[in-house]
């Protein structure tokens, strides 16, 4: 199973943003029958997405938009502070892009923005205050939209890791050494996928080993199993595609 197809979710239109946009009351994946199978709908993550790419956007808009205001005669602090900021929103950029960890570069970002207000203090002109408003009101808005999607992934990591223990359990008496090797491959790739999201690392690689690992099981077990097994496999393999997509939706 390939995950390149997920990055088209993304390629959305862009539509006009609004400094008031309304937060999702639910986020997480919801479930769409097909079959006697159960697979995420990646709708709600996709409009999160959507989201940070027009958050990321209109900071890049917003910067540019204080420094003209600004002119070219500001002092050498308050340039110093454009710099942080420009520097820091780059930065944010390249974490999403790269899917990797925001929250060092976005709490920088969000100190550098504070500094840069209290140093343009408040003798400013109304273009200039109002332009630094937006500035922070979408900082604002990517930290809540990058903070609704990492409670999600956080909601799949956890129920990865209890599908994976009934999963183990209930093989725990297999003695087929295949079956043995399989597990074992299985838990060792949801091990590094835990490990690459707590060091703020891309985990999509890992995710795919363990999405290939699990499908291996399956196949390897065939009917040998009952009914309850396979359900828990099946969960295990829809909480791991929803990761993936979860996982997508920060690479815009």
């Amino acid at each position: 199973m390939t995950l390149n197809p997920l990055r088209s979710l993304f390629a959305t239109a862009r539509q006009p943003s609004s400094r008031s946009r309304a937060v999702p009351r639910r986020a997480r994946p919801q479930l769409e029958l097909l079959g006697d199978r159960t697979l995420p709908n990646a709708a709600p993550i996709q409009h999160l997405a959507v989201d940070i790419q027009h958050d990321v956007t209109d900071l890049q808009t917003d910067v540019q938009a204080v420094k003209t205001a600004l002119g070219t005669t500001v002092s050498a602090t308050v340039a110093t502070d454009l710099t942080a900021v420009t520097t820091d929103i780059g930065k944010v950029a390249a974490d999403i892009a790269a899917g990797t960890s925001t929250t060092a570069d976005l709490t920088a970002l969000t100190t550098a923005v504070g500094t840069l207000t209290t140093d343009v203090g408040t003798t400013a002109s109304k273009t200039v205050a109002h332009d630094l408003k937006n500035l922070q009101i979408d900082v604002r808005d990517l930290s809540k939209d990058v903070s609704q999607v990492t409670k999600v992934v956080n909601h799949s990591i956890a129920d990865i890791q209890a599908d994976a223990t009934k999963v183990s359990a209930a093989l725990a008496s297999n003695t087929s050494a295949t079956i043995t090797a399989d597990v074992t491959a299985l838990n060792t790739a949801l091990a590094k996928v835990a490990a690459d999201l707590s060091a703020g690392v891309s985990a999509s690689a890992d995710v795919n080993t363990a999405i290939t690992a699990e499908a291996k099981l399956t196949a390897d077990l065939n009917t040998s199993v009952g009914p309850a097994v396979r359900h828990h496999l099946t969960d295990l393999g829809n909480d791991l595609l929803e990761l993936a997509i979860e996982l997508g939706a920060l690479k815009v």
